[in-house]
């Protein structure tokens, strides 16, 4: 599975962004033009609200 994937990571912390942000670099260092990411959170985030 891992030939599916350039640059693999698993790294468990909440804070993603500097994983994101090496990602693009690493894929910017090989030619490829990052326009836009687009991130989704798959975590399930709830507001707790007394009734």
């Amino acid at each position: 599975m891992w030939d599916y994937f350039l640059f693999p990571k698993i790294e468990g912390h909440p804070n993603k962004v500097d994983m994101i942000l090496r990602t693009i670099e690493e894929l910017q260092s090989i030619g490829h033009e990052i326009g836009e990411v687009i991130y989704v959170d798959d975590r399930t985030l709830m507001s707790m609200k007394s009734f």
